[in-house]
């Protein structure tokens, strides 16, 4: 026997049962109101604390109250923006960047680097520098352009040297040579394999310890035997033993392979041909001292460029990392690297220095900010690596299925009312939707946000998450700031005009193929290599036929 029927048994008529289950339903929604403003009070007074302290805002909260983040709390610590195109991440990421070059620019001790693999996150963030640097006293503007760094490496009328192979104070020898053959394996073309893998290490270890760029590497690589004989002293073993005894007996294929991918880097952009020559190189370290704004942006890279964007992108995270990680890197501020679309620059040597670095940069007092379009554009155990160890959690429009993946991040209070159907009789009760049914309502919630609009995660507050609404950022065009200044923000400290850099990479080159020819024999060829018939064409088939017929006792035809 049920309820109802009790009460009728006790003379209890229908309109004192409605009016009782009113009160029931009034009582329940009071106590949702209770909760809820609890959150919100909670909310409100982190705020008005966070209101007192060096802080950043992100966005307005409803109702109309501004989302604070305080400086130390950037300190060390990880933030990840995912939303599909046009949802407003990347200029919500974009005005967080500003908010900090504000601050920098009034003496706080940080330091910001961006690296943007495509978009306009740097575009946004050189035109918000140059309005901030327009305002700013002469004085602070020069300080603050001596320590920009701003690499546009597809787009930018100057780019600084930046030698791949110029020897890094971070990593030794050998391993700075096999991550930079473990990338441009990755990158440019399909695996090398074991021992095309260790040629390519040792090849590039013995150019990072001789000095050569790569351009020059590349051209010594038509004639191998030069290497050999061009190569002096040595201060690694392993080195000197490969390219001594092991190298003259490498296959054409090996150095083929090699050369092909390098080729893919060096014939897209004549500006980035020049720039790779060197002789210089990025002082990496310098971008995390305080004061310090570093700008690396890989969008506009021509049809065909995405496999160099892909190498260039990895080969200055890998960098970033290392020197932050470095242990002759003295700690003096904290520093904030953003990342967006972190996926186009993925190899697994990147995955594995990214994984390395969410998990124990902070000791180094740096934060990683990823902004990305989908979670399935990463490596499900990458992801599982962000969500445990990301202090913010910012999520935009999403799909089913990333809003699915990201339901850990979206609102959880169990008082979600149950709608009630058309002329439904009303319930004893006020009945909320279940643990499951309200993630899937926040997951339809998610697919429909407008633009700008995201749910804020941030671990450790005091509050549930929130409804964000960021600004609507848009730093005045080029064309309003003078023409002047826009070149010394566009230009950075160490940029060089691209037809400087054309030059140089041409004079570098000519003294290569002087030394090439310097190392060919008087009777005009280059010296045969051990273990093979000085008749064989140096082409891959005819060194397998050649090898063949030795093992069978033959001599080559």
């Amino acid at each position: 026997m049920n309820a109802r029927w009790v009460r009728r048994l006790l003379g209890v008529g229908r309109a004192e049962e409605v009016r009782r289950a009113r009160v029931e339903e009034e009582r329940d929604r009071a106590g949702l109101r209770a909760h809820l403003d609890a959150d919100e009070r909670a909310f409100l007074a982190e705020m008005e604390r966070r209101s007192r302290m060096s802080h950043v805002p992100l966005g307005n909260c409803p109702p109309g109250v501004s989302y604070r983040v305080a400086l130390s709390a950037l300190d060390g610590t990880h933030a990840w923006w995912s939303a599909g195109t046009g949802s407003g991440k990347t200029r919500g990421a974009a005005a967080l960047v500003a908010s900090l070059l504000r601050a920098l620019l009034l003496g706080e001790p940080i330091a910001v680097i961006c690296v943007a693999m495509q978009g306009d996150l740097v575009d946004l963030v050189l035109r918000a520098l140059a309005e901030l640097l327009r305002r700013a006293p002469a004085k602070r503007r020069r300080e603050v352009l001596e320590r920009l760094l701003v690499a546009r490496f597809f787009r930018g009328a100057t780019l600084p040297p930046m030698n791949i192979f110029a020897r890094s104070p971070h990593a030794p020898l050998l391993s700075q040579a096999q991550t930079l053959a473990e990338v441009i394996e990755h990158a440019l073309g399909a695996s090398l394999g074991s021992r095309q893998q260790t040629a390519a290490t040792m090849l590039f270890a013995r150019a990072i310890e001789t000095g050569l760029s790569v351009n020059a590497l590349r051209l010594l690589l038509n004639n191998p035997p030069a290497l050999v004989t061009l190569a002096g002293p040595l201060s690694e073993p392993l080195v000197r033993a490969y390219l001594e005894q092991r190298f003259p007996r490498e296959s054409a294929a090996t150095t083929d392979g090699i050369a092909s991918r390098l080729d893919r880097l060096l014939s897209l952009d004549a500006g980035l041909r020049g720039a790779l020559a060197g002789p210089e190189a990025i002082d990496y370290t310098a971008c995390f001292r305080p004061g310090s704004i570093s700008c690396f942006d890989y969008s506009g890279s021509p049809l065909g460029g995405d496999d160099a964007r892909r190498a260039l992108g990895a080969l200055t995270i890998h960098s970033l990392i290392a020197a932050a990680l470095s242990s002759a890197r003295r700690i003096e501020g904290q520093t904030i690297l953003v990342v967006d679309e972190a996926q186009l620059a993925l190899t697994s040597a990147t995955m594995a220095t990214l994984s390395t670095a969410v998990t124990t940069i902070r000791a180094a007092r740096v934060g990683i900010h990823f902004i990305n379009q989908s979670l399935a554009q990463l490596d499900r155990g990458f992801v599982q690596l962000l969500a445990t160890n990301v202090t913010w959690r910012f999520l935009g429009r999403s799909g089913a299925t990333d809003a699915g993946l990201s339901a850990e991040f979206l609102p959880r209070t169990g008082r979600i009312p149950k709608p009630r159907a058309p002329f439904a009789p009303v319930g004893e009760r006020a009945e909320y939707l279940s643990r499951s049914e309200e993630e899937t309502y926040w997951v339809q919630e998610c697919g429909s946000l407008p633009r700008r609009t995201f749910f804020v995660m941030e671990r450790s507050a005091p509050f549930g998450v929130r409804r964000l609404e960021a600004p609507e950022f848009d730093p005045p065009p080029w064309s309003a700031i003078p023409s002047d200044l826009r070149a010394e923000v566009e230009r950075g400290a160490t940029g060089v005009p691209r037809e400087e850099l054309i030059a140089r990479a041409r004079r570098a080159e000519d003294e290569a193929l002087a030394t090439h020819a310097n190392a060919v024999h008087d009777d005009g060829e280059a010296p045969a290599r051990r273990g093979r018939a000085p008749k064989v064409p140096v082409t891959p088939d005819a060194v397998t036929r050649a090898e063949r017929w030795a093992r069978k006792g033959r001599r080559t035809p």
